[in-house]
This record gives C-alpha cells, structure tokens and sequence, in this order.
C-alpha cells in the first residue's frame, strides 16, 4: 500500500522515555505556539489523534511487556471528496525504531487501537450537542 497523500498532518513522536513530543508542518508544536502561529482545527484533531494513538502503543507495549522503543506517529487526513466538509480517512503510520519485530506488531496496534480514546471516538460517530451558556 502506498502512504496517502497528505491534506493535512500531524505526528507524534515517543523518545523512549519521557512525554510524547507533537509536531505540525514539520515543526514542534511548542514552537510553533512560542511563535504565534495559528494552526487549523483540523490540524489539532490530528495532534490528538497522533498523540493518543502514540500514547495508547507505548502502554500496549509495557502491558505485552515488549522492550521500550522509540515511536513516531503521524496522522495523516485526507477531506471526504463530498460535503458535509469532514476528513474522509485518517490513516495512522506508524513507525517503531527498536526491538519490537513484525510478528509482534499487529497485537501491539489491536491493543493500542482498544486504548485510543480520540480514534475510538472518531470511528464511533458521536453525538455532538451545541448548547448556549448566559454572557
């Protein structure tokens, strides 16, 4: 399979240790905050996505007891060809630079998948209520 054809991307990254690092437009999020830029919402649904699902793996790896490895992963939106004006797939690449062979691979992302709050919300549908609050 070929990587998509990025609208919009976002990417996580896990060192090993420490907390998840997010990027956007190939910088890191801190910076680009620091310097006042302005990202789209989108933009910051795919750093939530990007970072749980980062998130979710480095817990599925401690839970399978798998040796720590670094871990990027970008989170990549393609728009729905058709309105309503939504993502029509969001493809999560994943890349693990250490010992975690390929055999061990797809249960790590089964689990991760399970843990992922944002993916699991975003593949649910849910239901979003609008309400106004007094000035």
């Amino acid at each position: 399979m070929s990587a998509p054809t990025p609208g919009w991307s976002a990417e996580a990254r896990w060192r090993g240790e420490g907390p998840v690092e997010l990027a956007c437009r190939g910088e890191p999020l801190a910076a680009l905050v620091a310097a006042g830029v302005v990202l789209t919402p989108v933009e910051y649904l795919l750093l939530g996505a990007a970072g749980c699902f980062a998130m979710s793996l480095e817990g599925a790896r401690r839970a399978q007891g798998l040796s720590a490895a670094a871990l990027v992963v970008t989170a990549i939106g393609t728009k729905a060809p058709v309105a309503p004006s939504q993502l029509g797939t969001l493809h999560l690449i994943v890349r693990i630079d250490g010992p975690i062979d390929a055999a061990a691979f797809p249960a790590l992302v089964a689990r991760a998948k399970d843990l992922c709050t944002v993916t699991n919300t975003l593949g649910a549908t849910p239901t979003v209520e609008v309400h106004r609050t007094a000035a």
